[in-house]
């Protein structure tokens, strides 16, 4: 599918899956990416890199450390905090 091919009358089913994986997999039948506005509203866009780049999310933080770590432990740490 290209990025200016549209959609017309998907029907998408599955059952016995977390919203997650049904999302998961409806992004990628669709080409197209979710991104949470609130609680219970989503942007649905076309996925390119730029796209991507321009509506996803990211998010920072600073985690103070009471002593040095190695750079194995500083990696597991940032793998705990993506969870």
């Amino acid at each position: 599918m290209t990025a200016t091919q549209a959609l017309s009358n998907l029907r998408f089913q599955m059952r016995g899956v977390k919203f997650t994986e049904a999302m998961t997999a409806l992004e990628a039948a669709t080409a197209s990416f979710l991104v949470p506005v609130s609680e219970k509203i989503g942007l649905v866009a076309r996925e390119t890199p730029q796209k991507r780049q321009e509506l996803e999310q990211q998010m920072v933080i600073s985690v103070p450390l009471p002593e040095p770590v190695t750079t194995q432990e500083a990696q597991e740490l940032a793998r705990g905090c993506s969870s």
